[in-house]
């Protein structure tokens, strides 16, 4: 839930303060968590507000330091920074002198003092009712991993329409693609290395391996064209560059 939602200043003002209390801490997070029962716009769950401490420490640490900063500017300005005052306003009162281009500043500490307030909180809304603090807290950490792999699916494996008509086929082709997604991550563990030092992608890559071709004659299997260098590499990743090199008569 961002803060600009009026339900998540008032939760926060009404469930956010004293949080800090043993009784509250989540185990091997270091994260203190309430929950408030309501309802948003008419569906009814909880409000869980987690406040990290250290986060806190560290974002008001980095306010403080902008803050700083955009006071040595004002300090060295000479004449009234009308063209920049959505830069200075949320942090300090300014005002123009009457008789000339000069000004007058001055930190705003409510506004400073409101911002570090919320500073190491964070709002998450749930129907769940069955799952704790702790575990809600890590499905939506690992909401970024589950995105990536439902985008590998639908961009990288056409994975975007299931086009079945009915549940067997949907149930089937839904398993191939399941088993897909667990061999391509396999592949990006083994060329992790790979992509990072020749700056590639995993679609370049199925490329360069969609270009060997292997034939089969009276003598064996052969190589219609030597592999390249970089296929070498890439198969090295998998330790299969000499299994087929000694199965293969190039």
């Amino acid at each position: 839930m961002p803060f600009f939602l009026k339900e998540s200043k008032k939760i926060l003002d009404t469930y956010g303060n004293d949080i800090e209390k043993y009784s509250n801490e989540l185990t091997n997070h270091h994260i203190y968590c309430v929950k408030a029962e309501t309802e948003i716009y008419g569906v009814h769950g909880k409000v869980l507000i987690y406040y990290d401490p250290w986060n806190h420490v560290n974002l008001c640490s980095e306010l403080s330091d902008r803050i700083n900063g955009l006071e040595t500017e004002l300090r060295e300005l000479k004449r009234y920074p009308k063209s920049k005052l959505s830069r200075y306003t949320p942090y300090f009162n300014i005002s123009k002198h009457a008789d000339d281009s000069g000004f007058n500043y001055e930190v705003n500490t409510v506004k400073i003092d409101s911002l570090c307030h919320g500073k190491g909180y964070f709002l998450l809304f749930s129907t769940d009712t069955e799952s704790s603090p702790s575990d809600i807290l890590y499905y939506y950490r690992a909401k970024d991993a589950d995105e990536k792999i439902f985008a590998q699916i639908k961009d990288d494996m056409e994975g975007s329409r299931i086009r079945t008509h009915n549940e067997t086929t949907t149930d089937g082709k839904t398993f191939v693609t399941f088993i897909a997604s667990v061999i391509r991550s396999y592949m990006l563990n083994k060329l992790a290395k790979y992509l990072t030092d020749n700056s590639t992608s995993m679609k370049k890559v199925f490329s360069l391996l969609s270009d060997i071709m292997i034939i089969s004659g009276q003598k064996g299997y052969r190589f219609t064209k030597a592999l390249s260098k970089k296929q070498k590499q890439i198969l090295a990743a998998f330790d299969s560059e000499i299994d087929i090199l000694q199965n293969i008569t190039s």
